[in-house]
């Protein structure tokens, strides 16, 4: 059964489309094996980031997914993985979501649990937590 944890409440700028995305995505797992994260921070020495959603699959494995709410008018034009806008969306002009999903899929691999009941917690890897 698919276990899906929101670890910090909706409700900020931009989140209503990310939390139709969750919703769905957990309703789309409903039946599964899997392990889902609102918001799983990913820590490393250098940094601390926060992938939209994060789903350990036993199928798939690690997937991340960075959701972008805005609507489809706003995209001008597309380059590759590169996303031209129409008009500034929190002060950007281009987006590139395909990178920061693949930048945040190769912090998994660096990243120490945050989890504190772990026995990993602050030194071993984040998965699996132990």
């Amino acid at each position: 059964m698919a276990e899906f944890i929101v670890t910090e409440a909706f409700g900020g700028p931009g989140e209503t489309g990310e939390a139709r995305v969750f919703e769905a995505v957990k309703a789309a797992y409903s039946g599964d094996d899997a392990l889902g994260f609102w918001r799983y921070p990913l820590v490393t020495q250098e940094t601390v980031r926060e992938p939209d959603i994060l789903i350990a699959d036993p199928e798939l494995g690690l997937v991340v997914i960075e959701v972008k709410s805005l609507p489809i008018g706003m995209i001008a034009g597309v380059t590759g993985y590169r996303w031209d806008l129409s008009r500034p969306y929190y002060g950007k002009m281009h987006l590139n979501p395909y990178e920061q999903a693949r930048r945040q899929a190769h912090l998994l691999g660096k990243s120490r649990c945050v989890n504190p009941t772990c026995r990993n917690w602050g030194r071993g890897p984040l998965w699996p937590c132990r």
